[in-house]
């Protein structure tokens, strides 16, 4: 009888790998996004307030894009640990 050569561990890498590499492109095209809002924009011609609250908005997202980018750095670098991928996937 043939043994299958799917075993679920690597069904659950593949699974992980397809996962943060739709993340990763998802981040790509966040951080597309970011650039092309901040050269649209043209502080001059903003008023003090659109000013300050297009800097606030910015302030906040910023943090949590980095954040986002730093787990996907440190679960592609782990993603060969198979507790880690069963973790993730649970």
């Amino acid at each position: 009888m043939l043994k299958s050569s799917t075993n679920p561990l690597t069904k659950d890498r593949d699974m992980l790998k397809d996962a943060l590499e739709r993340l990763n492109n998802w981040l790509d095209v966040l951080e597309k996004l970011f650039h092309a809002l901040l050269d649209m924009s043209d502080p001059e011609l903003m008023s003090p307030a659109q000013r300050e609250q297009a800097a606030i908005r910015y302030l906040m997202i910023l943090p949590r894009f980095l954040q986002l980018r730093q787990k996907y750095a440190i679960s592609s670098a782990d993603e060969d640990n198979p507790a880690i991928i069963r973790a993730l996937i649970s």
